[in-house]
């Protein structure tokens, strides 16, 4: 399972996250979940998730399972904005279903 890195700057409201290595749903899920659970964050917050350096296994199929589990996490929040970098074609299809 990957380790994420996590960096929050509270000053612009940023939230700053780094996924090295192979990046699972269950890792994702997990992402979701401290989000969702984590009240140190700004209610207004954005994300800059970096998976550049990541190789994603999540399938077509468990899109659908990963929305779900992020609407929950969006709930908590007044605005929660997400960008994600990706560097591989199969890669750019899976976060624009997001």
């Amino acid at each position: 399972m990957t380790k994420a890195i996590f960096k929050h700057d509270v000053d612009l409201k940023i939230l700053r996250v780094r996924y090295p290595g192979m990046l699972t749903k269950e890792e994702i899920i997990a992402h979701y979940n401290e989000l969702r659970t984590n009240k140190n964050f700004h209610r207004n917050i954005r994300i800059l998730i970096d998976c550049k350096d990541s190789t994603f296994t999540v399938k077509p199929d468990e899109v659908d399972e990963l929305v779900e589990v992020a609407c929950k996490a969006a709930m908590e929040y007044n605005t929660l904005k997400e960008a994600i970098l990706v560097s591989d074609p199969y890669e750019t299809v899976i976060v624009t279903l997001f």
